[in-house]
């Protein structure tokens, strides 16, 4: 029984070293492929400066979520977002498989506190528009469009849900203005980040 656990064990991690290499924008012309790995890194890296942008304590759990959020694509592939955010019954399909598969892998909790996970929402969509600047060699203007324009909008469900106060707030939206404008070349259109009132400390 237990050298049977240990064989689970093994092929658990060997999936994940696997998952790694799983190959992103395998249909996307116009962007060089990225690596599962590469991906993850970056978007560690940046959660990790949104956190120092707001001198928030890095949160272990997030470290980790972010370096395994996209595992599972090892037995889905990459499916573009643009497809799931399109089609609500492939989003709630792959919502079913990812549960199924997850026993698979090693992955981290969803971290439980909104401040961290909407800066991991953050991070991912910063992490996708850079790579498609940096690894560009064609038409890649609707791509970089979708990401603005998920940034747009998890930002403005962060100031409705008073996730950050009003400093927090002033700092995100010039790092994540700053991003688009180097990135993208477009304007962002966020809010000011005046004062926010109902800040909730979660």
């Amino acid at each position: 029984m237990g050298h049977h656990t240990n064989n689970l064990m093994e092929q658990t991690l060997l999936n994940t070293l696997a998952a790694g290499e799983v190959t992103r924008y395998h249909a996307t012309p116009g962007v060089d492929s990225q690596t599962v790995s590469q991906h993850s890194w970056g978007v560690t890296m940046i959660y990790t400066e949104l956190c120092r942008t707001i001198s928030q304590t890095v949160c272990g759990m997030g470290l980790l979520h972010s370096l395994t959020h996209d595992n599972v694509e090892l037995f889905t592939g990459d499916i573009p977002f643009t497809m799931k955010r399109d089609n609500p019954e492939i989003r709630t399909m792959l919502s079913v498989i990812e549960s199924t598969y997850a026993c698979k892998l090693i992955e981290a909790e969803v971290p439980r506190s909104a401040r961290v996970k909407m800066l991991l929402k953050l991070a991912d969509y910063v992490e996708g528009m850079w790579w498609c600047a940096s690894h560009e060699h064609g038409s890649v203007k609707p791509i970089q469009a979708n990401y603005v324009e998920g940034l747009h909008r998890n930002w403005a469900t962060a100031q409705q849900e008073c996730l950050f106060n009003s400093n927090e707030e002033r700092w995100l939206t010039e790092f994540l203005r700053k991003a688009i404008l180097e990135m993208s070349g477009a304007e962002a259109d966020f809010a000011t980040g005046e004062p926010t009132s109902a800040y909730v400390n979660q």
